[in-house]
Order: C-alpha cells, then sequence, then structure tokens
C-alpha cells in the first residue's frame, strides 16, 4: 500500500490459502471442514462464501486523547460454515492487524487498507475464484472455490470500508 505522498506501507497479511491448506489437514478443524465441505462441494458455479470481519481495537486506557496501541483487526472464515462454524471463534482466522494511525496515513484510509486484505484470496498463482487443490484431513482431494461475499464491521467500520457517508447522511446508505 501507499500513503497520501506515495510512500510505500507495508502490511503483512496471513496467506489465506496457504493457512487452509495447512489446517484442512489437522486433527479437530480439519475433521470439521471437511465433513461440511463434503456436505457441500464447492464448484466455479457454487463457490464458497468468505466472511470477513474487521474491528478497531483499543488496548489500553480509551480515553487517552492520542492512543498509539488502537489497531484495526482482519479476520476471515466462511459463511457456508453455517451457524455450527460460525459462532465458534476457532473457526475465524487472523488475516492480519495494521495500526490505527498507519491506516489514517494510508491512500484511501481503511478502504484502501480493505482492498489489500481481499486481494490475498486471488492472489495468483493460488485465487480461489479460479479453484484451489486442497488435500483433506481423510487425504481425499477436493478443488476448492471460495469468493469474499460478506463484509461484517461495526457501522463505524462499514462507513470507512466502503467509503460512504453513513448512517449521519440525508441519503439511504450501506
Amino acid at each position: 500500500m501507499r500513503d497520501s505522498k506515495g510512500v510505500a506501507i507495508d502490511l503483512k497479511v496471513l496467506n489465506p490459502v496457504a493457512w487452509l491448506y495447512h489446517i484442512s489437514t489437522l486433527d479437530g478443524f480439519g475433521e470439521f471442514f471437511e465433513k461440511e465441505v463434503m456436505a457441500a462441494v464447492p464448484s466455479a458455479s457454487a463457490p464458497w462464501e468468505i466472511a470477513v470481519y474487521s474491528d478497531e481495537v483499543t488496548p489500553g486506557n480509551q480515553l487517552k486523547s492520542e492512543n498509539r496501541r488502537r489497531f484495526h483487526a482482519f479476520y476471515f472464515s466462511f459463511k457456508n460454515l453455517k451457524q455450527r462454524g460460525l459462532t465458534d471463534e476457532r473457526t475465524w482466522f487472523t488475516l492480519g492487524c495494521i495500526r490505527s494511525h498507519l491506516v489514517e496515513k494510508v491512500q484511501d484510509g481503511l478502504s484502501g487498507v480493505m482492498a489489500s486484505i481481499l486481494r490475498a484470496f486471488y492472489a495468483e498463482p493460488h485465487d480461489l475464484r479460479r479453484g484451489v487443490l486442497f488435500r483433506l484431513h481423510s487425504g481425499r482431494r477436493v478443488m476448492f472455490f471460495a469468493k469474499a461475499t460478506l463484509l461484517v464491521a461495526d457501522e463505524s467500520a462499514l462507513k470507512s470500508m466502503l467509503a460512504i457517508k453513513g448512517a449521519s447522511g440525508t441519503v439511504p446508505c450501506v
């Protein structure tokens, strides 16, 4: 990413495809994941739906005028895991964190950060929209397709991520 002056800002983000490839073979999550995948096998015409969650976290004194410890955290899961999976914090994976004062410097702010975060799902050569071959817990292989379709956040974060006016506007908002 770049700041408003064009200077590069390095954002470390988890490679979600590599992470899923790894944990899909492990005991526990791998067994659960395989069961869910085999119940609704993803395809190019019916990909799994990625849910991305973001929230700003303020550790320490929240009333401090300039708290440089505040950060935005980003997580992902799959809408296809339904209530059983989405209500279990073990199925929400940390994509990355970025300090709030750095978000303010980024060109396009939180919207620009979110765009970079979402690109992690579609980085060549492992683009989930085109499918990635996964080995599941049992050793079975499946072509896994997914696309980002759900954004979860509070109103303030949605306003910033989508670059919209928000609830205080005079026209309809997201």
